[in-house]
């Protein structure tokens, strides 16, 4: 199976108002346009795949990490920071 675009995942993260977008807000992300969520996708995803240590990248599949994993890690930055208990602090 082949990895949605980002353009793909920006349109299924909007339509189905997915966990990812709070992650985005949580990020710093405040517009959901299509073309603002694909962007966002994009430079995250470029970031991280300059700045992890190529340990860390050999865990997710190709030694990249693709946009299936953008997605869930966006949940995940959300549903932690949204939960009072486990808040980073800045």
């Amino acid at each position: 199976m082949e990895s949605p675009t980002e353009k793909e995942m920006a349109d299924l993260i909007i339509k189905e108002n997915s966990g990812a977008i709070k992650g985005l807000q949580l990020l710093g992300f405040r517009s959901h346009t299509l073309a603002r969520v694909t962007d966002a996708l994009r430079s995250i995803r470029q970031c991280l795949n300059a700045r992890l240590s190529d340990p860390v990248k050999g865990l997710f599949f190709g030694g990249k990490v693709g946009m299936v994993d953008m997605e869930h890690i966006l949940c995940k930055v959300g549903r932690k920071q949204g939960r009072r208990d486990s808040k980073s602090v800045v």
